[in-house]
């Protein structure tokens, strides 16, 4: 008995997890009783297509969503942080202290300059736009 088993959960058809076949053989015809659809980002974006009819219920997650990239892609995500801070300022908000002074280099090198230099004692943290290793991450 493997993993999938022991938890009662269902393989998609897919072959590659292991577990029972369902009874619905592939992704788009997915039963609609599940917790969690953990798929490929393509399979997911077939899944929930807007034609498709298909959305999550109350309770039900996938492990990618459409247009995750914005969120996992530094530079996407540094994108968003800039946007998140603007809108708060014109709204008269603050920002909340968990989201970090982000900027995205070569172009906002004035800008991380003159935040250096008003918090030189705080640790900064460089990382690259792509690649997903932490050895490509400075302090």
């Amino acid at each position: 008995m493997d993993n999938f088993e022991r938890r009662g959960w269902i393989c998609d058809g897919s072959g590659r997890t292991g577990g029972r076949e369902s009874e619905y053989g592939r992704a788009p015809e997915v039963a609609s009783d599940f917790v969690l659809y953990w798929a490929s980002m393509a399979g997911v974006r077939a899944l929930y297509a807007p034609g498709s009819g298909v959305r999550l219920r109350d309770g039900q997650a996938v492990n990618h969503f459409p247009n995750s990239a914005e969120l996992v892609r530094k530079d996407m995500l540094v994108k968003n942080l800039k946007r998140y801070r603007r809108q708060l300022s014109q709204a008269g908000t603050p920002c909340p202290e968990i989201v970090p002074l982000t900027f995205y280099l070569p172009q906002d090198y004035g800008m991380l300059a003159e935040a250096f230099k008003r918090r030189p004692s705080k640790p900064w943290i460089a990382k690259r736009s792509a690649g997903r290793r932490a050895g490509a991450s400075s302090l």
